[in-house]
C-alpha cells in the first residue's frame, strides 16, 4: 500500500501530511512509531475503570498524535470521547464512542502493517 493509499483509507489528506513532515520517509517512520503508542490501550483502561481524568488524557494524547499524522478517522472519533471526558461527567454514549475510537485504531493499525 501506497502512503497516499493510506491516506484514502484512513481519512487523510496525504498532502497535509507531507507538509508537515516533509519527506515521505518520515511519515512512514512516524506511523511505525504509532504503532508503539499506548494512549489507545491506556484509553480503553481508564473508560473500563471510569477514570475520567485518565480517560481525557489518554483520548487528548491520542487526538493529538492522530492530527499530526493525519489519521482523521481515528482522530474525529477520539475527539468526540476527548470532549465527552473534558468536563469529567462523561454521559451514556461513552462505551458506543469507545467502540468507534476501536474500529477507528483497528484500521489504521491494518492500514500502517499494509504500507509498503
Amino acid at each position: 500500500m501506497t502512503l497516499q493509499e493510506f491516506y484514502d483509507k484512513t481519512g487523510g489528506e496525504y498532502e497535509e501530511v507531507l507538509d508537515r513532515l516533509r519527506k515521505p520517509e518520515r511519515i512512514q517512520k512516524y506511523l511505525k512509531l504509532f504503532e508503539e503508542d499506548d494512549n489507545y490501550e491506556k484509553l480503553r483502561s481508564a473508560v473500563r475503570a471510569k477514570d475520567c481524568k485518565a480517560a481525557f488524557e489518554a483520548s487528548h494524547n491520542l487526538k493529538g498524535a492522530c492530527l499530526n499524522l493525519g489519521l482523521e478517522n481515528l482522530r474525529e472519533a477520539s475527539s468526540t470521547i476527548c470532549e465527552e471526558y473534558r468536563n469529567g461527567n462523561p454521559g451514556p454514549d461513552v462505551e458506543k464512542q469507545l467502540a468507534d475510537v476501536t474500529d477507528a485504531y483497528m484500521q489504521a493499525m491494518v492500514c500502517i502493517k499494509e504500507l509498503a
